[in-house]
């Protein structure tokens, strides 16, 4: 799921040694971004993000971003 990789990212932000973690912060721009295929199936997609993952994606990144693909 979304939130699944969203918590990897946070998770691979968190293990960085301190040295890489460092720069990382130094980073004016750090997005995460989640891309989906619009697809044409139904049902439709919704994709729930827990205030405390939230949270966690603003601590590591500056701005967390929805990219829609259209279908091929």
């Amino acid at each position: 799921t979304a939130s699944e990789v969203i918590q990897y990212f946070c998770a691979a932000v968190e293990n960085l040694p301190p040295d890489l973690l460092h720069f990382w912060y130094q980073c004016p721009k750090r997005i995460l971004d989640i891309g989906y295929e619009s697809g044409r199936e139904r049902p439709m997609l919704q994709d729930a993000f827990p205030a405390e993952l939230l949270l966690k994606v603003a601590q590591h990144f500056t701005s967390l971003d929805i990219s829609l693909y259209p279908s091929e």
